[in-house]
């Protein structure tokens, strides 16, 4: 059998972020498994109609093992591949389970699959293996035995379904797990509670036909996972004919509850869902070709991936830590995808993007996308961290920055950088412009100060050079950082022009730099010289008018 190579890299950024990545790397890359695939390398169909999909890495096998498996509802069987990690991937071997029919070893339209990663009866090389097989009303389970790479028939789970269509499981603290299974012709979910020693028992059945709230129509897929609060979890439900998505809340000991619900207007047909602790919700939506990727309990629609070129009605989909596997109609080109999940940090900005640090603070905000992050936001230029090592799961949030320094001083205006970093590495980078002008030394000839560009920031002495003229609009703020003068050139005929006028609601103020408000700074008597006007032209005009000068007067000038 000719070699199939798997690989984890990145292939291409799409819109999202949801990498897809290469299925095939030898002798051309391959980012679909279609028919044409599989005839080409395979020398046979494979997959008349494929749907569930689910995979793992295995415990104790070295080379790393890897077991994908997937369900044919077209020819009512079962494809499972071994990967043997070393480098990169290759499939070690490529086998089918079960035929059509109603017995041991048969399935009639296999669909929803999921890996049971649990350790039952201290066997930690096997793993169970649960199949929704629709037709036959029940759910089958399969041992996995890794040392003998073979599926072997463990009985049925569970009873009383009618056309269940996908089953999933979670893992429980302590050992066993909860598994939960959706039917479509009950219209409901089953959850039950498995053990140690393989045991298991039904804690609650939940749902009936309806539109309304603990009520569904034609559900097709469910996934469960830990909510982000601990002892809780969630169970999300693709509510197919009612067009939603719904997240269920599980309390162990309190039993189901609903939580929130997400509808979409027209036939989208979300048809599977996966969810995991640390990582977001997955929805495909078979009509629009498209995966609806939602933060944890469904509170928010982070983004969709997906079109008719990317996805060709996308199935079912599976989570296992990073990695993301996709089943769709089975085409020449299209059939089986497979995407690595890349943290990232989006819609990163300030709002505003100009603030006024006298007066106002920014709120930053971003999203995160994806997964769990511990991240650090810092404004390096201000020496200042917003936080640092903070978890953040999936979610929109935002953080204020008053436009301090990191010795509390106002930072002086011009354009700063504000970047986010994971693990020491820089992931996101935005700007913030406070408003303002520095000013030093000499002016122009001709100064004009407006309300759009002050507060004016003294870095310096400033000097209204000789035949000079500076006019001050109403409301400017003149703010110097230290001990400097507003002064004008003291030479013979000045022709010096100072005109600052402010109104009785608008007046010009001549303070430190400080916050003005919410908490304003203190004025410092003596803090900055002041202003210095020489005149011996008879055109020197000196206009102050409802100007407030505050800490002025610190040292003598001649």
């Amino acid at each position: 059998m000719k070699n199939i190579l798997f690989i984890l890299c990145l292939y291409k950024l799409v819109e999202g972020a949801l990498i897809p990545t290469p299925f095939i790397t030898d002798p051309v890359v391959i980012q679909r498994a279609g028919r044409d695939t599989t005839e080409k390398y395979f020398e046979r169909k494979l997959f008349k109609s494929p749907y569930g999909i689910a995979f793992t890495k295995l415990r104790n096998t070295s080379p790393q093992g890897e077991i994908v498996l997937s369900t044919d509802c077209g020819w009512h069987r079962l494809v499972y591949v071994y990967l043997e990690e070393d480098g990169r991937q290759a499939a070690k071997w490529i086998k089918a389970y079960a035929e059509f029919g109603s017995g041991v070893g048969q399935f009639d339209e296999p669909m929803g699959i999921c890996i049971d990663t649990t350790i039952y009866n201290g066997m930690g090389n096997e793993y169970t293996i649960y199949i929704a097989d629709k037709i036959n009303n029940r759910v089958v389970k399969l041992k996995y035995k890794v040392a003998e790479e073979i599926l072997q028939y463990a009985g049925t789970f569970g009873s009383g379904f009618y056309n269940p269509t996908d089953v999933a499981c979670v893992a429980k603290d302590g050992g066993g797990a909860y598994v939960v299974i959706v039917e479509q012709g009950n219209h409901r979910l089953s959850l039950y509670e498995t053990y140690s020693n393989g045991s298991s028992s039904l804690i609650q059945r939940y749902g009936e036909l309806g539109p309304g709230i603990g009520r569904f129509s034609m559900p097709s897929g469910i996934a469960i996972c830990k909510a982000t609060d601990g002892g809780v979890y969630f169970i999300y439900v693709t509510d197919t004919g009612n067009n939603r998505v719904v997240c269920l809340r599980f309390q162990p000991g309190q039993g189901i509850t609903w939580e929130r619900v997400y509808k979409k207007l027209g036939d989208c047909r979300f048809l599977s869902v996966t969810a995991s602790q640390y990582y977001c919700v997955y929805v495909t939506a078979f009509k629009e070709n498209k995966i609806y990727v939602f933060t944890p309990g469904l509170t928010e629609l982070l983004y969709t991936y997906g079109n008719s070129e990317l996805l060709n009605g996308p199935k079912d989909v599976y989570i296992d830590w990073d990695r993301l596997g996709l089943t769709e109609r089975w085409t020449a080109g299209t059939g089986i995808q497979y995407f690595k999940i890349i943290p990232e940090v989006r819609e990163f900005y300030p709002d505003p993007a100009i603030f006024d640090a006298t007066k106002d603070s920014v709120k930053i905000n971003f999203k995160v996308y994806e997964t769990k992050h511990y991240l650090t936001m810092g404004i390096p230029d201000a020496g200042v961290t917003l936080f640092e090592e903070q978890e953040f799961v999936p979610g929109s949030y935002s953080v204020w920055w008053d436009g301090r320094d990191s010795l509390g001083r106002v930072v002086l205006p011009g354009e700063y950088l504000i970047r986010i970093s994971c693990q020491g590495e820089v992931i996101a980078t935005t700007t913030v412009r406070v408003k303002g002008t520095r000013v030093a030394g000499v002016l122009s000839s001709d100064e004009h100060w407006t309300e759009d560009d002050e507060p004016y920031v003294l870095t310096g002495d400033v000097e209204i050079p000789g035949g000079g003229r500076l006019v001050i609009d109403p409301g400017v703020k003149v703010m110097p950082v230290g001990n400097y003068v507003l002064s004008t050139y003291t030479g013979y005929q000045t022709s010096n022009k100072l005109i600052a006028q402010g109104t009785a609601l608008n007046p010009i103020l001549f303070t430190p730099h400080r916050k003005l408000f919410s908490q304003p700074d203190p004025v410092l008597r003596g803090f900055w010289c002041g202003i210095k006007f020489s005149g011996s032209g008879e055109d020197d005009t000196l206009l102050l008018k409802y100007c407030i000068i505050e800490a002025a007067g610190r040292k003598i000038i001649y």
